[in-house]
């Protein structure tokens, strides 16, 4: 993450930290993402989309996502292809078998951790920008399902 603290919103299910770096940002959600919090995430997901950074949603600590939050994801990939934002999520292998399941991995990439996450955004100094043809082909292959 960013180096010094980033901004913080938090409910008694959610908690989401947004770090504006110079080269992405990136918004880490801990917790459950549904119907009574999804605000918050929307909030982030539109402050910093403002910013035509590429855009890291962290997921690994997420313990459930309901519809809302999918339908978001959705959203959140066609606002950063109209803007040319490059889009990536890091999500632990529950949120990545319920986009696997959805098949939402064909649609955005989406990765074990951030650190992998981060490399696809600097490979070729992303040229390309989300929903592109240059989605990680292991995600495409099917293990996003995987657990």
């Amino acid at each position: 993450m960013a180096t010094g603290g980033g901004e913080r919103f938090r409910d008694d299910l959610l908690d989401v930290k947004i770090y504006k770096r110079s080269d992405m940002n990136v918004i880490a959600a801990k917790g459950e993402i549904d119907l009574s919090n999804i605000s918050v995430v929307e909030d982030a997901i539109d402050d910093v989309l403002a910013r035509d950074l590429p855009l890291l949603l962290d997921f690994t600590g997420l313990r459930y996502i309901d519809s809302t939050g999918l339908n978001v994801l959705a959203r959140v990939n066609e606002r950063a292809r109209q803007r040319r934002v490059p889009f990536a999520i890091a999500a632990n292998p529950t949120v990545r078998r319920i986009l696997g399941v959805l098949s939402l991995h064909t649609v955005f990439p989406v990765f074990p951790d951030t650190a992998q996450a981060r490399e696809y955004f600097r490979s070729s100094d992303r040229a390309g920008f989300a929903g592109e043809s240059d989605t990680p082909t292991g995600e495409r292959g099917g293990d996003a399902g995987a657990a």
